[in-house]
């Protein structure tokens, strides 16, 4: 029986930014898993686990040696691997002596009706140690980092510095190299609590290393210092719920979390609005705002004094006095002095200043409105158009960048605006992220749409487009979020539309191809939207090729995803793929004096009938009867095909049969592109 042991690595870092800790930790558990199987290397589980300051992969039971192996090497073709007389030629001795194999463990197999040299060679396991400066290094160079730093020679680069590499296999040091550094059988102690002191660990399992960190101040399970931050809240305030984003934040910005409580001036809750405080505790010094009073938490890194509590309190007053400042400063100057300053603020070099874009913006919330007569206060939205940008300008938002939209609620109400319109400039910003709410009323969702999709008309014709991990002015948000806006309310407007008008008030060059990549890019978006949600991928692409009014979009998606089980579906994909096979792309008009045969006029008859009663479910939004009308044609096609010679002599009929065929085509194509769904095994249904 193979020995198993558990196999631990560190590698202890500077501090590595909260945010990125989670997904590291997921991609490095991913990659070792999948390197493990390659290897043929038997575990019985992964865990990589860690803080800030360190990462932990931990294997469990995994066997000291890896699996023989009956390799089958593909080699050269059979002709150039046999001579006249049918020996082996020179070629396919080359190739079994580089595989390291005799003449008797060659053969001949077809792949793809080609037939191909293949070896058998069989391959003995090699033991775990001999292995792991192969695996260990190639798992962790690989790893995808969102931002790299290099330091020392330059020569290595990571998501921070590495200082320390430690390695176990059954509580033996194992000699791995990485980052230019060898490891060793010592970790380092928690930072404040132990003075980040070496430690010797004597363990043997990855059980016997979580307890040897705690031991010294350093809790290694994300989970266990999340739920501690929360129990000591509740501790302290039995109603008060944390935030979660923050406390996941929190959670990974410490060792050892001790909660500590801190206190602002009771006078700022009366002097300036909550959303600035807030901001000033939550983004900034990454804090809990309380909902008793004046009280805020602070998550300390395993020391309780005053002295951090005294320091943050010291730092949240000052902000806040400034904050307060701002504001009284603000509210003394008239909303249109703040309108004139957009003009000297740039929003981007060939899209102009933000004033420009508010003018662009009444243009496109105007024709959004009109395109879903949208008449109703109408005067209400362009005064918000008006003012979606003002906020920018002031003080308080220059400073605080985050409360933009929502100072301009604040502002716009103490100047006497609307709520209506107060309230819309808010929203414009809403959702704020994928998942979040979407504006409660149709002029923050108009406003929202407008300024997105001309935030990405104007990066894109200013050759701004996001790639890879890169997106500065964060257009793929900005692209989620007009898809939120668009589903969640329900609003049927043309994407290709949408983004025509949009590059029109550009005035840009190419704006036919630049409409094709913004729509592409959205697309995309959408359909990582449409799979979120449980569509299944060959689906989601059939829908991407005519996808417009994107609420139709995604219901007639899930209309085929309810229906893709039954066998009436599948008469709608074979008939499409052969009509599809057939025209080869052909478009053209039908004349019904040249039909001969009496199945091409009964085709013709059919196809009328049908295209009318197809438009009038698809109108209704019964997307599920629409599919059903186009199942209906598999019979009538198949006996058209039969009786029929598509490929008349003579040229007109001949084209005159492709036409009703790509009109037929069409028909199935302002659905969906079928050819993009898979056939699925049926499991036949009596009562189906």
């Amino acid at each position: 029986m193979e020995k198993k042991s558990d196999f631990i690595l560190e590698i202890g870092t500077e501090e590595i930014p909260a945010r990125f800790l989670l997904p590291l930790f997921e991609e490095i558990k991913a990659k070792t898993e999948r390197s493990l199987k390659e290897n043929r290397l038997l575990f019985e589980k992964i865990e990589c686990f860690g803080t800030m300051r360190r990462i932990v992969l931990g294997i469990y039971s995994l066997n000291e040696k890896q699996l023989d192996a009956e390799l089958k090497i593909k080699g050269p073709s059979k002709k150039h691997s046999l001579n006249e007389d049918g020996s082996f030629s020179q070629v396919a001795l080359s190739f079994a002596k580089s595989k390291g194999v005799n003449e008797k463990d060659l053969f001949f197999e077809k792949v793809n009706e080609v037939e191909y040299l293949f070896a058998i060679k069989k391959e003995k396991g090699r033991m775990i140690k001999e292995l792991f400066n192969e695996v260990i290094p190639q798992i962790i160079y690989s790893i995808y980092l969102p931002i790299s730093m290099k330091w020392g020679s330059g020569e290595y680069s990571f998501i921070r510095p590495v200082h320390y590499i430690t390695a176990f296999y059954g509580g033996k040091l194992v000699n791995l190299k990485l980052f230019g550094l060898k490891s060793s059988n010592y970790s380092r102690a928690h930072k404040f609590l132990f003075n980040n002191k070496k430690i010797k660990f004597f363990g043997k399992s990855i059980g016997d290393y979580k307890v040897f960190l705690k031991k010294f101040g350093v809790l290694p399970n994300f989970e266990e210092r999340k739920n501690i931050i929360a129990e000591q809240a509740k501790a302290i305030q039995k109603s008060e719920k944390l935030d979660e984003d923050l406390l996941n934040e929190n959670a990974n910005l410490v060792e050892n979390p001790i909660l500590l409580k801190g206190f602002y001036r009771k006078d700022f809750c009366n002097s300036i609005p909550n959303e600035v405080i807030y901001s000033v505790i939550k983004k900034q010094q990454k804090c809990f705002p309380s909902k008793s009073g004046n009280l805020f938490f602070i998550v300390a890194d395993g020391r309780s004094n005053g002295e951090i509590s005294q320091g943050y309190e010291q730092v949240v007053n000052a902000r806040l006095s400034d904050a307060k400042f701002f504001y009284e400063e603000d509210i003394k100057i008239p909303l249109s002095d703040f309108i004139d300053k957009t003009k000297k603020i740039i929003f981007l070099e060939k899209a102009g200043s933000l004033f420009d874009k508010t003018l662009r913006l009444k243009s496109l919330v105007a024709y959004i409105a009109e395109q879903l007569n949208f008449a109703e206060n109408k005067d209400k939205l362009i005064r918000a158009t008006q003012l979606a940008k003002f906020d920018l300008s002031t003080h308080l938002v220059g400073e605080f960048p985050d409360l933009s939209g929502i100072m301009g609620r604040y502002y716009s109400l103490l100047s006497g605006e609307d709520p209506i319109v107060a309230d819309a400039i808010k929203e414009q910003y809403l959702p704020g992220f994928f998942g979040d709410k979407v504006p409660d009323s149709m002029f923050g969702a108009i406003l929202g749409i407008a300024d997105r999709i001309d935030s990405i008309s104007s990066c894109f014709a200013a050759g701004i487009i996001p790639s890879g991990s890169e997106d500065p002015y964060g257009l793929r948000r900005a692209a989620l979020g007009i898809i939120s806006i668009i589903l969640f309310k329900d609003i049927k407007i043309s994407l290709s539309d949408l983004i025509d008008e949009s590059l029109s008030l550009l005035k840009s060059d190419d704006s036919n191809d630049l409409a094709q990549k913004i729509k592409d890019f959205i697309l995309q978006r959408f359909k990582m939207v449409l799979e979120n949600d449980g569509l299944e991928k060959d689906i989601a692409d059939s829908i991407l090729t005519v996808a417009d009014i994107l609420p139709e979009a995604y219901c007639k998606a899930f209309a085929i995803k309810s229906v893709r089980d039954k066998e009436w579906f599948d008469k709608i994909l074979l008939a499409s793929d052969r009509v599809k096979r057939i025209c080869k792309g052909y478009r053209g008009s039908i004349d019904k004096s040249l039909f001969l045969e009496k199945e091409e006029k009964e085709l013709y008859d059919f196809f009328i009938l049908k295209q009318k009663d197809f438009n009038e479910k698809t109108l209704k939004r019964d997307f599920v009867s629409s599919l059903k009308v186009l199942s209906e044609f598999a019979d009538i096609l198949n006996t058209f095909f039969d009786k029929v010679l598509v490929m008349h002599e003579d040229e007109k009929i001949k084209n005159n049969r492709l036409a009703l065929l790509s009109q037929i085509l069409s028909l199935f194509e302002a659905y969906a592109d079928f050819s993009k769904i898979l056939v699925l095994e049926k499991t036949k249904n009596e009562n189906e």
